[in-house]
């Protein structure tokens, strides 16, 4: 496996991670039956939730441009240290951005 595609796992870990943080917060600020079930009628989160969840948003939005990229570039035999080096930075960038919007 590349180093490219263990950047994508980790970003998907790192979905997996925030959206994990979401859910428990949710669940603890809202109570079980108000987080399992419809949340049309509710105030919009602010501060730090609000943070979350565009930051989870904003994630995914990353992912559908940065998972096919790295998955062609495996694909096609295209790795090399350029890949490898922007694979990296668009993890690690990812991750220091959390630590401090959040």
């Amino acid at each position: 496996m590349t180093i490219e595609m263990l950047m994508l796992g980790a970003t998907g870990g790192l979905l997996l991670i925030l959206t994990l943080l979401q859910g428990t917060r949710n669940v603890i600020l809202l109570g079980l039956p108000t987080a399992a079930g419809n949340q049309h009628d509710m105030v919009p989160w602010t501060g730090w939730n609000d943070r979350l969840n565009r930051a989870i948003k904003n994630l995914i939005e990353s992912i559908a441009i940065f998972a096919p990229i790295v998955i062609a570039i495996q694909m096609l035999g295209l790795n090399d240290e350029l890949t490898v080096f922007g694979a990296q930075l668009f993890v690690f960038a990812r991750i220091i951005m959390y630590l401090f919007i959040l």
